[in-house]
């Protein structure tokens, strides 16, 4: 989209409140991270990689160029503040680690995690671990409230971010 339409969106998602925005599903322009910046708006940004098998090298060399690109041309840029190894793919642990070294060389401070919607909590758990990354993000489609509970107390032991949701807002 034309970058006055970039400014608008983002100017509206600053004034009704918002401080983050998660750049998904594909690499954005460069214009868009930087318009965040100026609007006042934090952003995650992730190589596009999207029900992909990771533990593929044909589709993890890809990936991870995509990313070490991205990383490259958008680490100076204030309102990145983590980088997501994936969306929406099985959980791999070299597929992690390869990309945490990555972000790490390039980036040493920025955070890291992913978007998963597997919901397989050991295979995310010992990926997480493995990789040292840095928070969950846990893609929750449902709207019964017992679900958002339960994944928060599955994925207890660092920060959890729901990086899509199904409709639902826990209350109280």
């Amino acid at each position: 989209p034309p970058l006055e339409e970039v400014r608008r969106d983002l100017a509206l998602i600053k004034s009704a409140g918002f401080n983050y925005v998660r750049l998904v599903h594909s690499p954005q322009s460069a214009s868009v991270s930087r318009t965040a910046a100026e609007v006042g708006l934090f952003v995650s940004e992730e190589p596009g990689t999207c029900f992909h098998d990771l533990g593929d090298p044909s589709i993890a060399a890809p990936a991870l160029e995509t990313l070490q690109r991205m990383v490259l041309r958008d680490r100076n840029c204030p309102a990145v503040f983590a980088w997501y190894i994936y969306n929406e793919c099985h959980p791999n642990v070299a597929y992690a680690k390869q990309a945490a070294a990555l972000c790490r060389r390039l980036d040493p401070h920025c955070l890291l995690s992913f978007a998963d919607c597997t919901y397989r909590r050991e295979a995310i758990n010992e990926m997480l671990v493995s990789a040292d990354l840095s928070y969950y993000g846990i893609n929750q489609y449902s709207t019964k409230p017992e679900d958002y509970v339960m994944r928060m107390e599955q994925f207890a032991d660092r920060p959890l971010v729901f990086t899509e949701w199904g409709g639902y807002q826990l209350v109280g």
